[in-house]
């Protein structure tokens, strides 16, 4: 019994050495937490919750990240260059830049070609609507002869 008495004595000894150096941990955490600007107070639950948020926040930027990698290569596809051997924001970002240029370069050309057919359509129109020229030599005047050839140079360089 007296054995018991005296361990158990030991260790509140020993329990109450350790509160006091546990204390002087938490005021010297506490201190240190103040100089860094921050909470003296720690608070386990609120780092680890901390924690687990920028886990998660370098998890998404990560995924980001290889999505970029991934548009990037993309678009330097997409520019006609197959095996890129640097492959970055800024190669990327240039090669858009041609390819929005290019883009538009072809709808300028789409537009021209539009113009151009429907010039021809209406060539074409025109020829169906002129009257077929009489055997007669007669009926043909002298001055619509002239107007039919204006009409052609003028028609073809539009058509350049």
């Amino acid at each position: 019994n007296n054995l018991l008495k005296i361990q158990n004595e030991d260790l509140s000894i020993k329990l109450q050495r350790t509160e006091t150096i546990l204390s002087r941990v938490k005021e010297e955490l506490s201190h240190f937490r103040a100089t860094n600007g921050r909470n003296p107070r720690f608070n386990f639950d609120e780092e680890q919750q901390l924690n687990c948020k920028l886990k998660e926040t370098e998890e998404e930027r990560l995924q980001l990240a290889q999505k970029l990698l991934g548009l990037c290569t993309s678009i330097l596809k997409a520019a006609g260059i197959t095996r890129p051997s640097n492959i970055s924001l800024s190669v990327a970002e240039e090669a858009l830049e041609q390819l929005k240029n290019r883009i538009t370069s072809l709808g300028r050309e789409l537009q021209d070609v539009k113009f151009k057919n429907k010039i021809t359509s209406e060539r074409i129109r025109l020829s169906e609507l002129k009257p077929q020229p009489s055997p007669s030599p007669n009926r043909v005047s002298q001055s619509e002869t002239p107007n039919r050839v204006s009409q052609t140079p003028f028609l073809s360089a539009l058509d350049r």
